[in-house]
């Protein structure tokens, strides 16, 4: 019985050890982050999908070099990783904390990850930031911090 609970610890152990194998597939390469550099750091959030945010209401942080995201509105937060295919912008399925807010706040949440799966590009003027669809239509805009 002892044997058992060795080798299970140790198998565990060997387990948690290993590098996922998609591990360096997932990484962003030096070209994506090379591209992603204006895109990297906190962001305030001004609209999401035409709909105006309170003055400091939500941020984003992009962080290039591992090619992860999160978002916060208020309520809940968002976050997950995006890549950067052909000068485009693309977010992987968020995931989120799970608060209860008030209804006005949570569809806010539901609004903000609709529009991160819409993202097919951004648009980078000055200090200002848009997610775009494949339209070239904005669904999230943003201010550098």
């Amino acid at each position: 019985m002892k044997a058992i609970a060795i080798f299970a610890a140790a198998a565990l152990l060997a387990a948690c050890a290993q590098a996922h194998p998609d591990a360096a597939a997932a990484a962003p390469s030096s070209a994506a982050n090379s591209q992603a550099e204006g895109l990297n750091g906190n962001w305030r959030v001004s609209h999401v999908n035409g709909k105006n945010l309170a003055a400091g209401q939500g941020t984003l942080w992009l962080d290039a070099a591992q090619g992860r995201y999160a978002l916060n509105l208020g309520c809940n937060n968002l976050f997950g990783t995006f890549t950067l295919p052909k000068g485009g912008l693309v977010f992987g399925p968020a995931a989120s904390t799970l608060k209860m807010c008030e209804p006005e706040a949570m569809q806010l949440d539901r609004d903000a990850a609709a529009a991160l799966a819409q993202t097919r590009g951004y648009r980078r003027q000055g200090q200002q930031l848009e997610l775009i669809d494949a339209d070239g239509k904005p669904v999230l805009a943003a201010v550098a911090e």
